[in-house]
């Protein structure tokens, strides 16, 4: 194809079924006419264009069915419009719907299309214009349902405007499509290797930075929908560089401070290290090779800025033949970052992928083929029998290709080989790394000092203090403010302004005096068993995502000797991946940054189901339970007051079954504003497990941050997940950490003990402790860190009446009120004897964080 003709295909792909399809199944395509003449398409074009990808992408979505005309659902016959949460099973129905005919769907719908600026655009611009805006334009000016247009009346559980997309990346892969999984990294040391809370947010961003350029790179090359994770619209960093392309967009539509771009939201690191891309087979390798390009090229021009901004800043010293060799290791310590890995995988027909996945477990399956979705969606098949309707196709094995691609990417990720770290002569280490060589050469303590004076000196500058650096340190330290800034970028950093009191003390030096709050938290969220999620092994039962109608039917007629039509599942598709992503965006972009900031926070990163910020060490366990809150987009009733408070103050929650959350902070009509309709996050199915470790202001920032990712690991070995783990480190050295699951009573009761108007709050459990201490303190090899391992009724009984003295005796309450405070937590902490939410230790442990963190904030 001619690189118009390939545009033009695409955008016939993407039209091929008008949004407002589900209005009037009878005659939609006669729809399309006023769309394509908008576009410019023409009706030969359109027939031009090779349909097997709306075939393709038809059976990668949906069920095989009969008939249509039997099974779909008229939404002015038969009520009203229901959207089936992919990923939580519940159901949005707008409180509102237009009525009539089909008219008004349509008539939404091309206003909105004919609202969007096509002026001098060429056909890869009318392609990012319409992908971009339509929808965004029609559901924020118009309805809310205008975002849930289903594909399938049958199955609504995906939208029109997903399978659109889909139909419109195969048709870009020519009928030769294959699965690109790109990554960078290293991650997590790269980002906890801070000093600063500017180390933290520029390591998080930087990777960020780059792995939107690869992104950026794809998807200028093959269309925005090639990528299926992560959710491209309305992500910044990625509105921003397509804008760079002259007449993408219309001009200044992403302008910096002008347009749609807020810097508040595109200073936030919020995509994932990673990327999956639906690329031509043929072309595989070369997109590959884009994408690996596009990381090297700008992580190099970031090198070279900060390289060039220090010559500049030591040009005297320089040009006097001072510290020649002090960037000796530059460019050994840069070549070695980032680490880029990536797998294609071009699909075989399904009849071939099915038959490796039956008789060569390839990829290998968890509980075999015989338990597979995509096995049952087979039998299923044979019952229905072979149609239009329900024909295996090339889309048909969407979920063993995603399984291949992501088992050989691990394969190959594991079977690497690095070289050898080298150096020639001992030298001194980067404090912050302690691998690579300082800068700075023969005369290193000189240049420091110069080097300190020229960044505004070495008590308020870039690099206060007497710690030294390598090439990555240094350039995560002043990256932002030389590249960025060379960009034209008016701002290049968050502002840090909502934890000053915070800041100021972690970004001390050791001869400085702190002020402010003694202790800080660090918070890191991470979503439980993403990789399922992603694989497909979370998929729904089949009967959530079908209509009533189709439901029955599958009852009904579903036949086999074991399974009940109950127990099969959703088969992994490309709308579940596109809704799996959107419902992560959505959290990241418009959830977790309000809630941080709600609790007088600082948002380091938000990439999907991933989290890090810091806090006052007293809202910390609150913003963890408002983050899973939003994150499923449901507040059970468990849920503090206070919590519920904050959320409603944030968000509207449509349906009480979660899974939908809609923003109420700067958000409305206007383009510039956040979401005005409901948003699709992950729902009450999903879960996170948080790690929050509580720091004193002295401590190294490295040693927090490790020590919230150790509380984040312990919180996902609680027995089923979703929990949070809680580790206070007091600089006596003293320590106390106890995880515990969200649905158990002990987040609640932590919420309720912050609460409570009790008289010397706080103080009745130092007593306490000092009578419980001698009760569960056990020297034998079969204790507990020195603890009873395991309760007794005898010790719990033990425990309740002692917590009952201190109460009465401390507290200043009643018996009967002593007696009924006492019974009621000791049951929230502990609970069935037989699986308790906390064991002996970690019931003292939680009375030690408690009675510490309630003393912060007397």
């Amino acid at each position: 194809m001619t690189d118009s003709n390939f545009w033009i295909q695409k955008l016939a792909a993407f039209l091929h079924d008008p949004p407002s399809k589900a209005f009037g199944i009878a005659g939609h395509e006669d729809a399309r006419g006023p769309l394509l003449r908008h576009l410019g398409i023409t009706e030969e074009e359109m027939k031009a264009w090779n349909r097997e990808s709306d075939w393709w992408a038809s059976a990668a979505d949906r069920y095989p069915f009969p008939d249509a005309q039997k099974l779909y659902v008229d939404w002015k016959l038969d009520g009203r419009l229901q959207f089936h949460h992919p990923l939580a099973g519940t159901r949005f129905t707008p409180s509102d719907q237009p009525r009539g005919n089909s008219a008004v769907g349509e008539a939404w719908l091309e206003s909105a299309l004919h609202g969007l600026n096509f002026e001098n655009a060429d056909e890869r611009a009318k392609y990012f214009r319409l992908w971009r805006f339509w929808a965004e334009r029609a559901t924020r000016e118009k309805h809310d349902l205008m975002a849930y247009l289903v594909a399938d009346t049958r199955l609504p559980d995906h939208t029109l405007w997903q399978h659109n997309a889909v139909a419109s990346a195969l048709t870009a892969t020519n009928s030769q499509p294959a699965f690109l999984l790109f990554q960078i990294g290293p991650v997590q040391d790269f980002i906890a290797q801070s000093r600063k809370m500017q180390d933290l947010w520029s390591g998080s961003y930087l990777l960020s930075f780059m792995i939107s350029k690869a992104i950026a790179a794809v998807a200028l090359k093959l269309g925005p929908d090639a990528i299926i994770y992560p959710s491209l619209k309305g992500s910044p960093l990625l509105d921003w560089w397509w804008s760079q392309e002259k007449g993408l967009f219309p001009e200044g539509t992403f302008q910096m401070g002008k347009g749609r771009l807020h810097p508040d939201e595109l200073l936030i690191p919020s995509l994932p290290n990673r990327f999956l891309a639906l690329v031509p087979a043929n072309q595989a390798e070369e997109i590959q090779e884009i994408a690996a390009k596009a990381v090297k090229d700008v992580w190099m021009k970031i090198c070279d800025a900060v390289h060039a901004d220090i010559c500049d800043k030591l040009q005297d010293v320089l040009a006097a033949d001072q510290f020649t060799d002090w960037d000796k290791d530059w460019q050994k310590q840069v070549s070695r970052f980032p680490v880029t890995d990536s797998q294609i995988h071009v699909w075989t027909d399904s009849k071939t992928a099915i038959e490796w996945a039956k008789d060569k477990n390839t990829p290998p399956i968890a509980g075999g083929w015989e338990t597979h979705p995509l096995n049952y969606a087979e039998h299923w098949r044979q019952i229905v029998g072979n149609s239009k309707h329900s024909s295996l196709t090339q889309g048909s094995a969407w979920a063993l290709h995603y399984a291949l691609v992501d088992w050989k990417f691990a394969a190959t990720k594991n079977a690497r080989s690095f070289e050898a770290w080298k150096s020639k002569t001992p030298s001194e280490k980067d404090n912050l790394n302690g691998r690579d060589e300082i800068l700075g050469g023969e005369n290193a303590a000189d240049f420091w000092k110069a080097l300190r004076a020229a960044y505004r000196g070495e008590r308020s500058g870039d690099f206060k203090g007497s710690q030294r650096y390598g090439a990555l340190s240094v350039i995560k330290r002043l990256w932002a403010k030389t590249y960025l800034k060379q960009l034209g970028w008016n701002a290049f950093a968050p502002p840090f302004e909502s934890v000053q009191d915070i800041a100021r003390a972690i970004d001390s030096d050791e001869d400085e005096i702190a002020t402010g709050p003694e202790y800080y938290a660090v918070l890191c969220m991470d979503g439980d068993d993403m990789g399922q999620w992603l694989s497909g092994a979370k998929t729904l039962p089949m009967e959530t995502a079908l209509s009533d109608k189709a439901a029955t039917y599958f009852r009904q007629h579903w036949k086999h000797p074991t399974v009940k039509s109950s127990e099969v599942r959703r088969v992994l598709s490309p709308s579940y991946h596109a809704a799996l992503s959107e419902a992560l965006n959505h959290f990241s972009l418009y959830a977790a940054g309000p809630i941080v900031e709600h609790f007088r926070g600082q948002l380091f990163y938000a990439g999907g189901d991933d989290v890090l910020a810091i806090l006052p060490a007293s809202e910390a366990v609150s913003c963890a339970e408002a983050l899973k809150c939003a994150f499923q987009g449901f507040i059970s009733e468990e849920t503090s007051p206070r919590i519920k408070k904050s959320l409603n103050s944030l968000f509207d929650f449509p349906t009480k079954e979660g899974g939908f959350l809609t923003c109420k902070t700067h958000a409305g009509t206007h383009e510039k504003l956040r979401p005005n309709w409901p948003l699709i996050v992950m729902g009450p199915t999903a879960s996170v497990s948080v790690g929050i470790a509580v720091g004193h202001t002295r401590s190294p920032m490295q040693e927090v941050i490790q020590a919230a990712r150790e509380a984040e690991s312990g919180a996902k070995k609680v027995p089923n997940k979703g929990a949070i783990c809680l580790r206070v480190m007091k600089r006596s050295g003293e320590s106390a950490e106890f995880a515990a699951s969200f649905t158990s009573g002990v987040p609640a009761l932590w919420q309720e003990l912050d609460a409570a108007d009790l008289e010397a709050s706080g103080r009745f459990v130092y007593r306490y402790l000092e009578l419980l201490k001698p009760l569960f303190a056990r020297s034998d090899k079969h204790s507990d860190q020195g603890w009873e391992p395991k309760w007794t009724q005898e010790l719990l009984d033990f425990s309740e009446a002692e917590l009952r003295h201190v109460l009465k005796n401390q507290a200043n309450l009643d018996s009967e009120t002593a007696a009924s405070y006492a019974h009621r937590w000791i049951h929230l902490l502990v609970g069935d004897l037989s699986k308790p939410s906390l064991s002996p230790r970690a019931f003292l442990h939680f009375w030690m964080a408690w009675s510490f963190m309630k003393r912060l904030t007397a």
